[in-house]
């Protein structure tokens, strides 16, 4: 009985130790994190993108999945157009 207690404390330390991290955890981390500085990225982009033709086609395929829902839901159309335009100040 008193073995049961020592096991389940042995398991517990062991899963709640910071050092050893779960091997899909970076994934996630990276994964997240792209996610961000691709959704972010699209006011940066705009706002030094220039006038250029080619360079306007790049980022339209480039950012095409995030303008087409856009198109698709006002609330996210909304949102970015905040972001563009109020944010980054691009016209």
């Amino acid at each position: 009985m008193g073995n049961g207690a020592n096991e389940v404390t042995q398991i517990q330390s062991h899963d709640s130790d910071p050092a050893q991290a779960k091997p899909g955890t970076l994934w996630i981390m990276w994964i997240f994190l792209t996610l961000i500085i691709y959704l972010l990225g699209i006011g940066p982009v705009a706002k030094f993108s220039g006038p250029n033709q080619r360079i306007e086609k790049a980022l339209g395929a480039l950012y095409s999945p995030l303008l087409l829902l856009a198109d698709k839901c006002a609330p996210v159309h909304g949102i970015l157009t905040w972001y563009i335009v109020d944010v980054w100040q691009c016209r």
